[in-house]
């Protein structure tokens, strides 16, 4: 290979004794191997290059459990940075108390996911209405798809759109946990507004009592 022979050059205009490189060729069967060359480099009284010699390794083996391990490592972090996020949306929705603050929180959430691991685009339907957040480039991308339902009905859709897929484990960690946070905060926003809705009409009917009996006592009194 060229890039050899003009490493070569260079040591030898150094006057190193030693050297020792990594590099991938590719096999007559057509799979491509790793070589780790280590080569030593004898010199006469007055700095001529008298020898060179050396001997090759395969590291194929190696660099692709290191590859492996790399990709491990990346996904665990991955999946690190999922979980801290639905950490922050599970103390974020606490606070929401109505469904336009909770759907905002989880969007918010999923935006920061798209900014710090990969490009996400979220599409909530809920009571008729659509929010959007985020967007990923143009091109492929993966979609998933899951209905917000509690009672044995159906309320609503969440949409994600993913410039890179999610494994299996990040799915479901991701999508799963945050349809049930989702879903379980939008149903107690529902039934807050039951209560405060029956409250009112609690307090209407013993208003209406009230007037009723004041409007009795001055008749009563009359007759």
């Amino acid at each position: 290979q060229p890039w050899i022979k003009e490493q070569n050059r260079l040591i030898v205009a150094e006057k190193q004794f030693q050297a020792e490189r990594e590099y991938r060729f590719q096999h007559k069967d057509g799979s491509y191997r790793w070589i780790h060359a280590t080569l030593r480099f004898e010199y006469d009284s007055s700095g001529g290059l008298v020898n060179i010699w050396g001997y090759d390794l395969d590291i194929t083996a190696r660099k692709e459990a290191e590859k492996a391990l790399h990709e491990v490592n990346t996904l665990l972090e991955r999946q690190l940075r999922f979980l801290e996020q639905l950490y922050r949306l599970r103390a974020r929705l606490a606070e929401a108390r109505t469904p336009d603050q909770v759907i905002t929180c989880v969007g918010q959430a999923f935006v920061e996911m798209g900014e710090r691991i990969t490009p996400l685009e979220l599409i909530i339907e809920y009571d008729g209405k659509t929010w959007h957040f985020g967007q990923v480039p143009e091109g492929a991308f993966t979609v998933y798809e899951r209905a917000l339902t509690w009672k044995g009905q159906g309320r609503g859709q969440l949409r994600l759109r993913c410039a890179q897929p999610l494994c299996m484990l990040e799915e479901q960690t991701l999508l799963e946990e945050v349809i049930a946070q989702l879903s379980q905060a939008l149903e107690a926003c529902e039934l807050e507004l039951q209560l405060l809705q029956s409250s009112r009409l609690v307090s209407l009917g013993q208003m209406a009592a009230g007037v009723a009996h004041e409007l009795y006592q001055p008749l009563t009194a009359i007759s």
